[in-house]
């Protein structure tokens, strides 16, 4: 079945059809194949992929910027109006031609209105940018309710605040040239 679907590239209903098989007959038999012959595989080739692992960091910074470069980002908010004009007013943004909100970079951001959201305490997202004294000021004078500024060796200096459903955001200071982004929460 394995050679007939992927090496002769037959279909899994035509697969079937040879064999005498149901199409879910010949899928269920393909995936347990495949789980065989992972183990196998893995097994005798164990002993020569160890040096070449890439690691942790690795895997987190390729899942950093695949997740950055995806384009949009989904918020759950109660109200869509109401966070479009709440983000609209504090950071300026714009709206797509489709209503969503434009980020840097042209990322938009999706507000999924739900009726009943129980936010998590982890960051939706996480800004970088050149001054974080200076945004969290700009956001505590509009009112915005911002926990205070805290510096530490993983994020240096960094603050958290909440948009009007309590959703969390992080700021991250960036230590160069004052380039801004908007890139999604990998806590």
């Amino acid at each position: 079945m394995i050679v007939l679907h992927y090496l002769n590239d037959w279909t899994m209903k035509e697969v079937g059809q040879f064999l005498g098989l149901s199409e879910s007959a010949v899928e269920s038999r393909i995936h347990r194949s495949r789980i065989k012959l992972k183990r196998f595989l893995s097994r005798d080739f164990e002993e020569y992929f160890q040096p070449h692992r890439v690691g942790e960091d690795f895997e987190k910074a390729v899942s950093k910027h695949v997740l950055k470069r995806m384009g949009h980002f989904y918020i759950p908010v109660t109200d869509k109006k109401r966070t479009t004009d709440w983000f609209i007013h504090h950071f300026h943004l714009k709206k797509s031609t489709q209503g969503h909100l434009l980020l840097e970079a042209n990322h938009e951001l999706y507000l999924l209105e739900c009726r009943i959201h129980s936010p998590k305490n982890i960051p939706i997202l996480t800004f970088s940018v050149a001054d974080v004294d200076e945004l969290r000021s700009q956001l505590k004078s509009g009112g915005v309710s911002a926990e205070s500024i805290k510096t530490d060796g993983m994020l240096g200096k960094h603050f958290a605040f909440y948009d009007p459903d309590k959703n969390k955001y992080l700021v991250v200071e960036k230590n160069n040239d004052g380039f801004h982004e908007i890139e999604p929460s990998i806590y």
